[in-house]
């Protein structure tokens, strides 16, 4: 049961949420960031609450949902630029050679599968590809560390049964 009013009990957070945020984004500014959106959604949102209900839980489901919001964001507008070598070591389904132009799969293609992706199988595999480790993308998503390897997995191959129709 909360005993002051949402805004009080969201100053009395604010240390716990920035650790909460940078452990998310792993950098300061972007945690003060995240930390500044959140409480503009508590305060939006206050009025959503339900009394004697897990305040805390709330503010960090908001905070973790804010996050995975604008990574998806992020990740939509970025544009990676790969060489056939990380096309080959990411995939690891397309044999790359230097034969010439034929045995080239271009970047947009390639990501324009990967955008068709389901976002439980494009997002980790886009981390994983951005370079993060298992780990990594199991803390940053809040799922085991088994079903990101499930997924980067599945993902892999479902690019290579697209990528054999070339």
């Amino acid at each position: 049961m909360m005993k002051n009013s949402i805004p009080e009990e969201l100053v009395k957070l604010e240390d716990k949420l920035y650790s909460f945020a940078f452990v998310l984004t792993e950098n300061k500014e972007n945690a003060k960031d995240l930390v500044q959106e959140t409480n503009l959604k508590v305060l939006n949102n206050q009025n959503k609450f339900m009394p004697n209900t897990n305040f805390v839980g709330w503010v960090y489901t908001l905070m973790k949902n804010l996050f995975i919001n604008n990574y998806r964001k992020v990740i939509k507008h970025q544009i990676y630029t790969l060489s056939r070598d990380d096309i080959y070591d990411l995939t690891n389904v397309y044999n790359v050679s230097n034969e010439g132009a034929e045995s080239k799969i271009e970047v947009n293609q390639i990501l324009t599968l990967l955008n068709n992706l389901d976002d439980d199988l494009k997002i980790p595999l886009e981390l994983f590809m951005a370079g993060y480790r298992y780990y990594e993308i199991a803390d940053k998503l809040s799922i085991p560390m088994g079903t990101v390897k499930s997924r980067i997995f599945a993902g892999r191959k479902k690019l290579s049964a697209e990528l054999e129709k070339f």
